[in-house]
């Protein structure tokens, strides 16, 4: 079902902090009211200018909701909003979490979240998106995974685009690098090209490889020093070409592989339907929240981990099952029926 005059109109406010992982969990949420609603977007971004003040305000947040402390947290924000009257605002990231009460309180409207609370009430967003509950009754909703935008149709059509007549089988690999916990020393990039190379040899595959901007120049030519360009279909290294190729290149794999510290590509991954496979460093120290997401995708099956020094020796086992094709459709009532429960 696509968006017609007959609907009726809705105005959403997307607080941006500039992450484009943040940025875009908040545009696919959006993204699902189409089939129902005429969803005007209007992105704003802003960065909160003093983090260390964010136990100040999670404090007003939870205990002073009045007109002066809403003023004044959104003078926390190097720009506040003063745009049109929305009907929604949809945030994600720890970040927005106190302009988006704010907001909410300002104009008098349903509001969504996507994220953490870290210390804040539950009942302070209409509905409130985590990968475990966090907090009581029908605001929490619990994903599988989290609407980025990504979906088994917009993954095709993006290969298809790309890819004229792709030779099969295609698997991809998104690359990431420190951070998140998570350490990559030269030993793991050698067992990356060495697990590589093992799956091409194993299974007659040719490989899709994209770095991220967390991978790093030196990292990128590392690996390229060790990966056999007779393995690969096609590369792009985000060092020396900013190209965003991902969603093509998952969209042409039968599977995907992908490095375990970063969460906006397992859940695009995820979301694309196809068989997702995690790889893990030997230095691997993600927090508890990390850490427990990770578990759930891993328990849940849409996931199948793997240690580097074992992708190396040619283990890639699939998961058992996947995520629906149709998961997007199936949640979008519930998430009307917060809309509707929350709306003034």
């Amino acid at each position: 079902m696509t968006a017609s005059s007959h609907q009726p109109r809705l105005r959403v406010l997307i607080l941006s902090d500039g992450i484009p992982g943040h940025e875009n969990q908040a545009l696919g949420l959006a993204a699902l009211l189409n089939d129902v609603y005429q969803v005007e977007v209007e992105l704003h971004q802003t960065r909160l200018r003093r983090k260390w003040l964010r136990p100040l305000l999670r404090l007003l947040c939870n205990h002073l909701p009045n007109p002066r402390t809403n003023r004044w947290i959104s003078s926390r924000y190097d720009s506040d909003y003063t745009g049109n009257t929305p009907d929604l605002i949809i945030s994600a990231g720890g970040n927005t979490a106190f302009l988006n009460i704010a907001l909410s309180r300002r104009f008098d409207c349903p509001n969504f979240f996507l994220g953490s609370l870290r210390g804040l009430h539950g009942t302070l967003f209409s509905a409130l998106f985590t990968l475990e509950r966090q907090a009581p009754g029908p605001s929490n909703i619990v994903l599988d995974v989290v609407p980025t935008g990504v979906t088994p149709a917009s993954a095709k059509a993006a290969a298809e685009a790309r890819f004229r007549d792709p030779p099969t089988p295609l698997w991809a690999m998104l690359i990431g690098g420190d951070g998140a916990g998570y350490h990559y020393d030269e030993a793991d990039w050698l067992a990356l090209a060495r697990g590589m190379k093992a799956c091409q040899a194993q299974f007659g595959i040719r490989w899709l490889i994209t770095s991220s901007r967390r991978t790093g120049l030196q990292n990128e030519t590392r690996l390229r020093s060790l990966v056999d360009s007779d393995d690969l279909f096609e590369t792009t290294w985000y060092g020396q070409n900013a190209e965003s190729v991902s969603q093509a290149y998952m969209g042409a794999a039968d599977r995907i592989f992908c490095t375990e510290d970063s969460m906006t590509m397992l859940q695009e991954s995820i979301a694309t339907g196809r068989s997702v496979t995690s790889l893990h460093p030997g230095l691997a120290r993600p927090t508890p929240r990390y850490r427990d997401a990770i578990k759930s995708l891993q328990n849940k099956g849409l996931i199948n981990r793997l240690p580097l020094s074992r992708f190396a020796q040619g283990q890639c086992p699939a998961p058992e099952s996947s995520l629906p094709a149709d998961w997007q459709a199936k949640l979008l009532p519930t998430i009307l029926a917060r809309l509707n429960a929350t709306q003034p």
